[in-house]
């Protein structure tokens, strides 16, 4: 007596395990859908308005469009930056040695 069992999960958080495996399974038939607006409202996973949104950004994407975006800073500008941060770091370092120097001469001092 044949029978059906059909699993219809928007989460995609079902599983059926292959008897077969690694072969494919014949009786067995995978249907893949995108979720409709009220499943997705159901799961509460995202505001439809953000998934039509995403939905348009992977369309442009897939169609070559790139959304581009200007650099923050030019490479003068970065350049520029990081010669800052290693004059600073410099002086950290050698404010940090000081530091040590006069602890080293305060405990010969002492003792």
């Amino acid at each position: 007596m044949p029978w059906h069992f059909k699993i219809d999960d928007p989460s995609g958080n079902s599983h059926v395990q292959n008897p077969h495996a690694p072969a494919n399974d014949v009786y067995c038939t995978i249907k893949h859908y995108e979720r409709t607006q009220k499943e997705i409202e159901d799961m509460g996973f995202a505001i439809p308005e953000s998934v039509e949104e995403e939905k348009k950004e992977v369309k442009a994407k897939e169609d070559g469009e790139k959304d581009l975006k200007k650099p923050d800073f030019t490479p003068e500008e970065v350049e520029e930056m990081m010669k800052k941060a290693q004059k600073v770091d410099a002086k950290k370092k050698e404010r940090q040695y000081e530091k040590t120097k006069e602890k080293d001469n305060l405990e010969n001092e002492v003792f």
